[in-house]
């Protein structure tokens, strides 16, 4: 590797490496979680409210991309590495409107990958939560910009992106709070707000989120019920902060031990005003979180949910850290990325193909991508059944697999296959094998007729 490493050089790599994913994960047999849900949601078309209590716009995307590349895995990987390499691209280009030189962009931007959530999170479950992260960065970079420039088109954009980021998931309104109350106490901002063109965002913003919402107000306490039981675990304040905690360091994961690196041997101060600006969104944020843990709103966190609250981490940490360090330990941080690089491709690679290594490590049981779904067409031949199973993650993927069946994942309708994970009576009980490997990795029973 050059000493002159330019900002081309690194979204190139990187590119290369999130087409290496995709094609990683055309050849796995199935599919975690949150795709699978993407599958079993896609047979109900698009809609402005779903049953899984989450915003639709990911669905629609998702659902746009099925029809234009078939419903299969290629479609959802695509989707999903286009919204991560632009994950990327903004990082840098929020950098370059915070006054940041292009090598010290990428750099920044280079660190995002440092985030296990973005490097390994994104990758093998989260949906929208990737794309909650993409429209976060997207706001940031717009209130930079409406920081410099107050113009319609501006406040327009403003709009356009809230709504994305209330349609996207939401927890984005957290975010929203914590930008708006920032805006209020960092005084050079305060014009942004306190700006007739504001009514413009306002108004585009309600026109865009209006028909979710009143669809949310239809069925509020199955939607409030769901959102709540995610958070709410009725633990003991004690057990919520301690959560708390470990949450934010597993986010912040090994990027922590860069922030030691530099705090040993640089200096830290703002470069910009505006770098203080984001800091104390992030403060704000905490803040926010802090206080509903103690009301007893959250006592149950996990570290993906902090994708939307501790990106900025390392964009401010560009901006704290003065030039000639990032010059200095620049060729190291790129070294350090490209390893992660290698070795998640290997993780992945190694779920792939020597599935029961990683059964081994889970206890003997095995992942969803690595079984081979496929398998269940000798069993099941007819298209245009009713197929009734009794596991999201099984649903996604048998709708998957039969894209020309209607998939319900409720054992007391009637249906022309049932497939389950615990016993049927009457039924055959079946094991799937992996794509690569072992012969016996799932085991099912399926049972034919209407029960």
């Amino acid at each position: 590797m050059t000493k002159k490493i330019s900002y081309r050089h690194f979204f190139a790599i990187l590119f290369i490496y999130y087409v290496f994913q995709t094609i990683i994960k055309s050849f796995y047999g199935g599919v975690e979680f949150d795709d699978a849900e993407q599958f079993l949601l896609y047979q109900g078309g698009m809609k402005w409210i779903y049953t899984n209590a989450q915003p639709p716009l990911y669905n629609w995307l998702q659902y746009l991309f099925f029809k234009l590349f078939g419903c299969n895995i290629l479609a959802l990987s695509m989707l999903k590495h286009i919204l991560l390499f632009l994950i990327f691209i903004y990082t840098y280009k929020l950098l370059i409107v915070l006054n940041i030189q292009k090598n010290d962009a990428v750099v920044g931007s280079a660190l995002m990958f440092l985030l296990p959530q973005v490097s390994w999170g994104c990758e093998l479950k989260l949906s929208h939560s990737v794309l909650l992260l993409f429209v976060s960065i997207l706001t940031i970079y717009n209130i930079i910009k409406l920081y410099y420039d107050k113009s319609k088109v501006n406040y327009i954009t403003f709009g356009i992106i809230v709504a994305l980021g209330i349609l996207s998931k939401y927890s984005y309104l957290l975010l929203l709070l914590s930008i708006l109350l920032s805006l209020l106490i960092f005084k050079d901002s305060r014009k942004i707000l306190f700006n007739r063109k504001i009514f413009i965002s306002i108004l585009i913003l309600t026109i865009l989120i209006l028909p979710h919402f009143l669809e949310v107000y239809a069925h509020f306490n199955s939607v409030a019920t769901s959102i709540y039981s995610k958070v709410h675990k009725s633990h003991t304040i004690w057990y919520a902060f301690k959560s708390l905690i470990l949450a934010i360091l597993a986010f912040l994961g090994p990027l922590l031990l860069i922030i030691v690196w530099f705090a040993k041997s640089c200096k830290f101060k703002f470069r910009d005003k505006l770098f203080e600006l984001l800091t104390l969104i992030v403060i704000v944020n905490l803040l926010l979180i802090i206080t509903s843990t103690f009301v007893g709103l959250f006592d149950n966190f996990k570290e993906r949910w902090f994708l939307p609250y501790l990106f900025l981490v390392p964009i401010i940490l560009i901006g704290v850290v003065d030039n000639q360090c990032i010059k200095d330990k620049k060729i190291k941080i790129f070294k350090i990325v490209y390893f992660f690089m290698a070795l998640l491709l290997l993780m992945f690679l190694t779920r792939l193909f020597l599935p029961n290594v990683v059964a081994k490590i889970k206890k003997g049981k095995y992942s969803h991508d690595a079984i081979n779904y496929s398998y269940l067409k000798k069993y099941i031949n007819n298209k245009n059944k009713i197929i009734i199973c009794d596991n999201l993650a099984l649903c996604g993927n048998i709708k998957m697999i039969f894209s020309d069946s209607k998939v319900l994942m409720n054992m007391r309708k009637k249906g022309d296959i049932f497939i389950s994970h615990s016993r049927i009576k009457g039924a055959k009980e079946l094991y799937l094998p992996c794509k690569y490997g072992s012969d016996k990795c799932l085991k099912v029973y399926i049972k034919e007729g209407n029960k």
